[in-house]
């Protein structure tokens, strides 16, 4: 079975193998007269439309309701529900046979390659479970972005820099050199060293969330956040974790709740025990994967 010739991609975001590893690992069966080909929205639309593989589906990280940053991602916003696809992959929540709900914060943070129970036990435990013994040693508050392009992570950095030092270690307000000099660019690694990651989507709709605040969870920062109506993956995210920022409106309370976390190491520590995940996380995320492999390897099997 050669991979690269069965497992392929068209307007596709690059350095992306996610999807081809776990079709390899799952060992759903295809080869070249049984081709995947997944679709994307980085591109024109009509080598969807002449594309003659055995099953097409498409994926969209994107939120396809809106435009943004010169992109018409609303031009696809008719591929989550149509004839062109055997299967559709996204965050919205729609009832349909050929639409799996699959958001894309899944792709960085799943080891396509290790997906069984136990891993993803584990992954959730990691992501989950935090310990600080040392709270002075972190700094204030992170902000890594390329861009603002609704203005909220300024409204934002606006309101908490009277508390402490900000560190925007990306384009936007750039202050500091650190996550490129010391840390490679491992932001990860970068937002470890702070109480606090602001967060907030690109934009806002129901059920879109991508890898932002995942980042801040995975990385024990306490998410400041705003997007996905300000309730995210409510099944696996534990909302008492997170600090949701109300746009455009009173903040007030979130404001003194983190000045307050940030004078008091014995309040912030307990608000940084918080587990990150809710307790059936893990059986969420399996289930998701689950049913990935099962429409797949349906349509590869039943497609003529």
């Amino acid at each position: 079975m050669q991979l690269n010739e069965s497992v392929r991609f068209y307007n596709w975001f690059s350095e992306n193998d996610w999807f081809r590893k776990f079709i390899h690992s799952r060992k759903i069966p295809c080869d070249r007269s049984k081709t995947i080909t997944f679709f994307s929205v980085f591109g024109e639309k009509f080598p969807i439309l002449i594309n003659k593989s055995h099953v097409k589906v498409f994926f969209t990280g994107e939120n396809l309701h809106r435009d943004e940053f010169g992109f018409s991602y609303r031009n696809y916003s008719d591929y989550l529900q149509n004839n062109y696809f055997d299967l559709s992959l996204g965050f919205d929540c729609i009832e349909n046979d050929s639409y799996l709900r699959f958001p894309l914060w899944v792709l960085p943070f799943v080891d396509p390659e290790d997906t069984s129970p136990s891993a993803i036990k584990k992954l959730c435990e990691k992501l989950s479970n935090h310990r600080v013994d040392n709270i002075r040693a972190k700094k204030f508050c992170s902000l890594v972005s390329g861009h603002d392009p609704n203005g909220l992570r300024r409204e934002i950095y606006d309101s908490l820099e009277k508390i402490g030092e900000i560190s925007c270690g990306g384009r936007f307000l750039n202050n500091t050199n650190e996550l490129k000099e010391i840390f490679n660019n491992d932001k990860l690694r970068y937002l470890e060293r702070f109480q606090f990651n602001i967060c907030p989507e690109n934009s806002n709709a129901p059920g879109y969330v991508t890898e932002k605040l995942m980042e801040a969870v995975s990385s024990g920062a306490i998410p400041v956040y705003w997007g996905s109506d300000n309730n995210p993956e409510p099944e696996f995210l534990n909302r008492d974790a997170v600090i949701f920022w109300n746009k455009g409106g009173d903040n007030t309370g979130n404001i003194d709740l983190i000045r307050s976390l940030n004078q008091n190491p014995e309040l912030f520590k307990d608000f940084y025990s918080l587990p990150r995940l809710k307790p059936e996380a893990p059986e969420y995320l399996s289930e998701m994967l689950y049913d990935l492999e099962t429409k797949l390897r349906k349509l590869v099997s039943t497609k003529a």
